[in-house]
């Protein structure tokens, strides 16, 4: 591929020179106002790039005349670093996700008054995208409302294709659907958190405010058929009757709606207890999180709760009772069929109860959604969500606010099953992720100081993975969070 481009090159700087000696003495190509036309190509030193890595390109100039020009470069998913306008070179950064990639570059002749025409340049960015929050030194820790060192590498195979890169300081990063941008939580310290979005040049915008409110757990929607970029997040920010938000804090968390530039902040859920950690799906038409609210009431247990985007309905998908356990860290896997989330429950091994954190599976094929009783976000005579229709909100007394349906206890609570099968009380998992393809579960095991990124086999089936050994996942060993981009094609070859 390199040396195609190379012979290209060559062909458009041989055009050019025969371009320019076609014009006689003063050169150049005669458009309009007559011979000395300046002539461009870009030149960039490799066509292949890691995730996050930079490039300087630069452009080939014939300019007989010593016109005045303006440079101005753009790409379709990096940022371009430019110092002046003036300056025939500019820096490329990738983005945070691989996959292909253009640079375009636009010349403004101030002489002549023109533009000249655009040149492009095709790059490809290569590895899987991973975000993660890296893992305090052994024999320190780092609080659940504390800023992490926030890295991005590019996995390809058994090795890095780019090495892990500082790119910000927070707490649960995502990389949005196109990888311009990187989303996660900052905790400015004076008992707030905030939702910020970083593109790979480092401007950063923050797209919660800086109200006296809570914000957490941004997570992307999928690229609509407009090009949008949208998030939900989970805030206790207070909203008036029409759904628009403002900085003081409530009494629990919801589901808020806003796009990447900030704007159209809205309220997507209403209900008792606390909606935490949306993870919307890959066909954008549901959102699934977690609550502290099942059976009528606030509880201290959580659940899986699922959000129909259109129509505004929601359901409980899990079924815990034990108090302080429950389900954690829901994520989608690139197909839409199955969810993968951290479980904390009780388990009696052999003959003692005890207590486990362990990566579960939910097959949401296997799910009786019909059989599931809904509740109708907010109460008689309030606006549905933005999106879920209009009109006030049904009375229903029947559908309101559900209790267990009677199919739960033959589904085991909808728990799905347990993906590792390591029954070992002392080993914590946290942080599941679906790898780029979906091959691959991701999640961080912590055994005491000791910490690892590890990864099993995407589909492990009703009996876990027994008998496979979990293996690392390289350039993302020590993690505290990870979670993959969602790009259109995959680098990462295990074996």
């Amino acid at each position: 591929m390199i040396r195609s481009k190379t012979i290209q090159m060559l062909t458009l700087a041989a055009l050019a020179s025969l371009a320019l000696s076609a014009c006689g003495p003063g050169g150049g190509i005669c458009v309009g106002t007559g011979c000395g036309q300046p002539i461009y190509y870009i030149q960039a030193t490799r066509q292949n790039i890691g995730v996050g890595e930079k490039d300087t390109i630069r452009l080939n100039i014939s300019n007989p005349r010593n016109n005045s020009l303006e440079f101005r470069f753009s790409a379709d998913r990096g940022q371009m670093s430019s110092a002046s306008t003036e300056l025939p070179y500019s820096e490329y950064i990738a983005p945070f996700s691989g996959g292909p990639d253009t640079i375009r570059v636009s010349v403004y002749d101030r002489t002549d008054n023109v533009n000249l025409p655009m040149q492009q340049f095709p790059i490809l960015v290569m590895g899987d995208g991973a975000a993660y929050v890296e893992a305090p030194p052994q024999g320190q820790t780092l609080g659940d409302s504390e800023n992490g060192v926030i890295k991005v590498a590019g996995v390809q195979g058994q090795i890095a294709a780019s090495p892990p890169r500082q790119v910000a300081v927070g707490r649960q990063p995502t990389i949005s659907p196109d990888g311009r941008y990187l989303a996660y939580t900052f905790y400015p310290g004076n008992g707030t958190s905030q939702i910020r979005v970083q593109d790979a040049a480092g401007n950063v915008t923050i797209l919660s405010g800086n109200g006296n409110s809570f914000s957490r757990d941004p997570a992307w929607a999928p690229i609509g058929s407009d090009r949008s970029l949208n998030l939900v997040f989970a805030s206790d920010r207070l909203a008036s009757a029409t759904g628009q938000g403002f900085g003081e804090r409530g009494d629990s968390f919801n589901l808020w709606r806003t796009n990447v530039l900030g704007q159209n902040l809205r309220q997507l859920s209403s209900t008792p207890g606390s909606n935490l950690e949306p993870v919307w799906s890959p066909n954008g038409q549901i959102v699934i999180y977690r609550s502290n609210f099942s059976q009528n009431q606030i509880q201290s247990f959580w659940n899986l709760w699922r959000l129909d985007m259109t129509s505004g309905r929601l359901l409980q998908l899990t079924y815990e009772t034990v108090p302080q356990m429950g389900a954690f860290e829901p994520s989608f896997s690139p197909d839409g069929n199955r969810l993968v989330y951290t479980r904390k429950y009780l388990s009696r091994q052999p003959q003692n109860l005890f207590n486990f954190q362990k990566v579960w599976m939910v097959d949401l094929n296997s799910i009786d959604i019909p059989s599931l009783l809904p509740y109708l976000p907010g109460t008689p005579g309030q606006t549905l969500p933005p999106g879920t229709g209009a009109g006030p909100v049904p009375v229903n007394p029947v559908n309101s606010n559900p209790s267990i349906p009677g199919t739960v206890s033959n589904l085991n609570g909808n728990f799905g099953t347990i993906a590792t099968q390591e029954f070992d009380e002392g080993t914590l998992e946290g942080s599941p992720s679906f790898s780029v393809d979906g091959g691959w579960i991701t999640y961080v095991q912590t055994r005491g100081d000791e910490v690892r990124t590890l990864r099993i086999p995407g589909n492990p089936g009703n009996l876990g993975t027994i008998g496979f050994q979990p293996m690392t996942v390289p350039g993302v060993e020590r993690a505290l969070e990870v979670d993959w981009a969602r790009q259109p094609q995959s680098f990462f070859r295990p074996f």
